[in-house]
């Protein structure tokens, strides 16, 4: 009803004095195509009034014109020649050929033309048209032209309400997919996130293990150079204010002083002893890497270095004993081997408790044999009667 509707309108728009005039009719197929254009252009180009995909037409082959009930055509300087009743027209637009009813045209080579068309005018048959359109429309009814438009009006609300609906409808599903599309990637992101974090806290943990593991390694090394090179004969741990004496052997001062308290000889190669000398710069070598290892071993070197200050080997003069009568009175003893002056106040001095620390100082070595071995008789006169 609207398609009816519509081309009445059309029809009763159209003024009678621009018909379509001509037709180019197909011989091969039989096909027409009207000339409604007053410049109706035949070519290759998709913008042509008349298509033609072949190769030898060119873009814009030849032009139909319409001028003062006049049809002309001329060849738009195309690559291959146009005919007119198997005559090539020239070229150009100032050489355009009048056609008349029957006229063939035909394109490309003239032994081998496959596109033939014949020009026919068909004034008449369009007049026929017109007048027999015009008794249908002169039958139609007032009535059925409003109640055709009230339709049209239905229709177009009908629409209207019809693609609302739809929009609505549309907005809705594309709201819906995208917030559950946002809903997952937020998902993947927190998933990815948390997997983030467990393999930075594992990346971590495996760098501090390894950090850890290189530092206890090298601590080991730094202890086995230490205990390969810098260990201390007579008390097993790794020397403590290094003393060198004569014959280029190195021990703890500590020990060596407890050493020469019993023998005269290097504990090492026996040699005699006859100076010892403090090494500043193998001590402070052998500190600087304590510190820089640190850990137990920095720890036990302090503690033992703490144990040793607090053992003297400085001589003191004790005060002369008093007898019960009031007449100060030494009992001399006899050693074994003749000692000196510096050895005799040096055991004299707190020998028992320097003979237990002595003990527990240095349980796996061979000093305390020492210590044990000595024959010193120390004489209390305070308590006897």
């Amino acid at each position: 009803m609207y398609t009816m509707l519509e081309d009445i309108t059309n029809i009763m728009k159209r003024p009678y004095c621009d018909p379509p005039l001509a037709e180019l009719l197909n011989v091969t197929n039989g096909k027409k195509f009207t000339i409604n254009k007053t410049n109706f252009v035949i070519g290759r180009a998709k913008t042509c009034s008349l298509v033609i995909h072949e190769v030898y037409i060119s873009r814009q082959h030849c032009v139909i014109t319409y001028e003062n009930g006049i049809f002309k055509i001329y060849d738009d300087n195309s690559t291959t020649a146009t005919y007119i009743n198997c005559i090539e027209i020239p070229r150009g637009k100032s050489n355009a050929q009048q056609l008349n009813d029957g006229d063939i045209i035909g394109f490309g080579e003239l032994g081998n033309m496959t596109y033939i068309h014949k020009f026919v005018l068909c004034t008449r048959t369009y007049n026929s048209k017109i007048c027999k359109m015009d008794e249908n429309i002169s039958g139609i009814r007032m009535t059925d032209l409003y109640k055709i438009n009230s339709e049209v009006k239905n229709m177009k609300i009908e629409y209207l309400q019809l693609r609302h609906s739809l929009n609505t409808m549309f907005n809705v599903t594309l709201n819906t997919m995208f917030n559950n599309f946002q809903k997952v990637i937020n998902e993947n992101l927190e998933a990815i996130k948390k997997k983030n974090t467990l393999l930075k806290a594992s990346t971590e943990e495996i760098r501090r293990k390894s950090i850890a593991d290189t530092i206890v390694e090298r601590n080991n090394l730094v202890y086995k150079v230490l205990e390969n090179d810098f260990l201390c004969s007579i008390c097993n741990e790794i020397m403590i204010k290094t003393t060198t004496v004569n014959c280029s052997h190195s021990f703890c001062e500590h020990c060596i002083k407890t050493w020469l308290i019993k023998s005269h000889v290097c504990p090492n190669c026996r040699t005699p002893i006859s100076n010892t000398f403090h090494t500043l710069i193998v001590d402070s070598f052998i500190t600087n890497f304590c510190d820089l290892v640190g850990g137990f071993l920095k720890d036990q070197r302090n503690n033992l270095l703490k144990e040793r200050s607090a053992v003297s080997f400085a001589p003191r003069v004790l005060p002369p004993q008093t007898a019960r009568r009031g007449r100060p009175r030494i009992r001399n003893f006899q050693p074994r081997q003749p000692i000196d002056n510096q050895r005799f106040h040096l055991l004299n001095y707190r020998m028992l408790e320097y003979q237990r620390d002595s003990v527990n100082m240095y349980p796996r070595t061979a000093l305390p044999e020492i210590i044990h071995d000595r024959h010193v008789e120390v004489v209390d006169l305070t308590n006897q009667t």
